[in-house]
């Protein structure tokens, strides 16, 4: 009885091998390993089919399967599977401005992912900001798509910088009244309805001008350290002088002198509109309406000054200041009762003493006090303009007085001191002096003709022109 032979197939072991790829690429070539062909078999002469994968593109793992892998008949597969992995993409970083002006609020540079998928997006989550003006670093933390990944170097430096502010101050203008000027301006560039206080610090009080400064005080909300000024707009503080009225000047009555001039007194001086406290005085010049002796006569007063340390402070006003006051010039006594003298043997009525001491002569009035200056005293029966000087005493010779000459009989034949009039020969000269009264009497001609017609010179002396001098 015959029996059959049955040829089982043989056991085939198929492993997969294990493969990996990046997000988006294409899958790799699926492969496997074969072990237990018999005979002269091969994979390539008895394998076919191919592996297969499970479905899906994120990344993860996906299984490998054995497919229509198949060793036909004469074998059977032990199949053992093995992983595909996607591995999540690097995505690159864009990032987006870098230097940030303060503005109150957090800030950070934008970060946007390059390198994705076609129709893929991907947002990119920053940390690390800043509200402060100053230095930070900003960090790509966060990716919003999971099939991709931070490159190794996520960070980016930035800045914020400090905020531009504006300030701007007015002009202001007053009258001076002695208390300070000053006025506040504004600021514009706070952020955020920020606070801070800008104060006046520019002050002018003296007349004057000063520039509008200013001060910032950090006392609300703002911090100093983010803001910066930008531009400055300052006004110009400026006080202008008071105007004052001057009146109460007084006059000294004088003695007859020859001269207009007049010595103002201040002691009553009243200034009106000056502000308390000030150092404020005046000065002025006193004028006589002519110089001729009488009572009550008109002074006129001009060039009236400010002066006093408070001075620039003031101005006088266009009208209203005293013009005028009054005084007398007292006639010179030509004679009294105060007896004779004989005095190097000259008799006279006289209103006071001459007086000799060696060579200098003086006069003493019968109040007992000294000649000065210009004196018209009787001697010797007739009066005469004699000259003392500051001392008391008598001169002779030629003087120069108020830009001109004159000349003191120098010679003692009875009118030695007196003021010499007319022509004069003089060292070997011939000198004309203005013999008229009320025209400067005794004054020395120069650089003109005389009544008589005669050239003289700069120096006072005849120039020879017009004839001789006998």
């Amino acid at each position: 009885t015959g029996a059959n032979l049955t040829i089982d197939p043989a056991p085939l072991t198929v492993t997969a091998e294990a493969k990996s790829k990046i997000y988006g690429d294409a899958d790799p070539e699926l492969t496997y390993m074969a072990d237990g062909f018999k005979r002269t078999d091969t994979k390539e002469s008895v394998m076919s089919g191919a592996l297969e994968r499970a479905a899906g593109e994120n990344a993860g793992t996906y299984a490998i399967s054995q497919g229509t892998v198949t060793a036909g008949n004469n074998y059977t597969i032990s199949y053992t599977g093995a992983d595909l992995t996607i591995n999540r993409k690097e995505i690159g970083l864009s990032w987006g401005t870098t230097a940030f002006t303060y503005n109150g609020l957090a800030q950070v540079p934008e970060a946007t992912a390059t390198g994705l998928v076609d129709g893929d997006s991907c947002d990119v989550t920053v940390t690390g900001a800043g509200t402060d003006a100053g230095s930070y670093t900003a960090t790509a933390s966060a990716l919003s798509n999971s099939n991709y990944k931070l490159p190794a170097e996520g960070t980016k430096d930035y800045t914020i910088g400090r905020a531009a502010l504006s300030v701007t101050t007015p002009d202001a203008e007053k009258v001076y009244d002695g208390t300070p000027l000053s006025a506040a301006g504004s600021i514009t560039g706070l952020v955020n309805s920020e606070t801070a206080t800008l104060a006046a610090a520019g002050t002018q009080t003296k007349a004057g001008s000063s520039t509008n400064a200013y001060s910032i005080s950090w006392d609300g909300t703002a911090a100093e350290a983010n803001y910066e000024i930008a531009s400055e707009t300052l006004g110009t503080l400026t006080v202008t002088p008071k105007e004052v009225t001057v009146s109460g000047i007084t006059a000294a009555s004088k003695r007859y002198d020859r001269s207009a001039a007049a010595v103002l007194n201040y002691d009553s001086v009243v200034i009106s509109g000056m502000i308390a406290g000030d150092d404020l005085s005046v000065r002025a010049t006193g004028t006589f309406e002519d110089e001729k002796a009488g009572r009550d006569k008109n002074v006129n007063i001009t060039g009236i000054t400010l002066m006093g340390k408070d001075a620039a402070n003031y101005k006088l006003a266009a009208s209203g200041n005293q013009s005028s006051t009054t005084a007398d010039i007292t006639r010179i006594s030509s004679g009294g009762s105060s007896g004779t003298t004989t005095v190097k043997g000259y008799v006279g009525s006289v209103g006071g003493t001459w007086n000799q001491d060696g060579s200098n002569w003086s006069y003493t009035y019968l109040d007992g006090h000294r000649a000065e200056g210009w004196n018209y005293l009787y001697y010797n029966g007739r009066s005469d303009w004699y000259y003392f000087d500051g001392a008391g005493l008598m001169q002779t010779g030629w003087i120069d007085w108020e830009e001109n000459r004159y000349y003191l009989n120098p010679v003692s034949d009875g009118r030695k001191g007196a003021l010499l009039t007319g022509w004069q020969l003089i060292d070997g000269n011939w000198y004309y002096f203005e013999p008229v009264r009320g025209r400067n009497q005794g004054r020395m001609y120069r650089n003109e003709s005389t009544p008589d017609g005669y050239t003289l010179g700069p120096d006072g002396a005849w120039t020879g022109s017009s004839g001789a001098r006998e």
